[in-house]
């Protein structure tokens, strides 16, 4: 093949691969809009298209496991959550999907364990969505099974805002607990500036999705440290 042809060839090769990115682009979009509007029949058409372009990633598998699962399609909705697996084996929304399928098919367990193994791990790279849609599944589990979430999904629990009370710890307790760290003493070397830092420390504490005794240990902690270094007077 002479020069020309070869530069002739290599264009084509461009013009069509600028076409299909074009067209997947056009195809995501429109699987988007679908999906937005629950035309979830039409997404899967849509789906199939960019399958058979190539396009194929681990969004790609969640959106056929989702279109699936809300199309009451359980069993081709796990088929496709296991293979947005093989390309994303921590694909947050693909867990949340899985564990929505597990309560559904009465495996309440099973979901639960899920839901709380994404909240110990991924709690903080939950988007809105993703939280919002986890406080409407869980919030009837945190009516009828509270004491079954305290004792063996704490992750959940404390999501919920009903972590249980361990050893007869109490959010007053602790407060209290809290107090000798940020109380200046009369004689306190306590700068104003160090005071704002122990208050950033006790509310930051305070706030973390953790178990009352955990959050009392974290206190201690910061305050033996605080004291060794000379922070805080004795």
């Amino acid at each position: 093949m002479g020069k020309v042809s070869k530069k002739v060839a290599k264009k084509q090769h461009q013009n069509k691969e600028n076409g299909m990115e074009k067209e997947t682009r056009a195809d995501k979009a429109l699987l988007r809009s679908q999906m937005d509007e629950e035309k979830y029949d039409e997404a899967l058409g849509t789906l199939a298209k960019l399958i058979g372009n190539k396009c194929v990633d681990a969004d790609v598998m969640y959106n056929g496991a989702y279109c699936y699962f809300m199309l009451g399609d359980y069993k081709r909705a796990a088929d496709w959550i296991n293979n947005t697996f093989n390309y994303a084996p921590n694909h947050i929304k693909a867990r949340i999907l899985l564990a929505r399928l597990c309560l559904l098919e009465d495996r309440m367990e099973d979901g639960l364990a899920i839901f709380d193994f994404v909240l110990a791990n991924w709690q903080q790279s939950l988007s809105g969505a993703n939280t919002q849609e986890m406080e409407e599944v869980l919030e009837y589990y945190g009516r009828s099974e509270k004491e079954l979430l305290q004792n063996s999904y704490p992750h959940v629990a404390a999501f919920l805002g009903i972590a249980a009370e361990r050893e007869g710890i109490t959010a007053e307790a602790t407060q209290a607990a809290a107090e000798p760290i940020v109380q200046e003493p009369v004689e306190s070397t306590v700068s104003a500036e160090q005071d704002t830092e122990l208050d950033t420390i006790k509310n930051s504490i305070l706030q973390k999705s953790v178990p009352l005794l955990d959050k009392i240990r974290m206190f201690n902690s910061f305050a033996g440290a605080y004291f060794y270094d000379g922070k805080v007077a004795d």
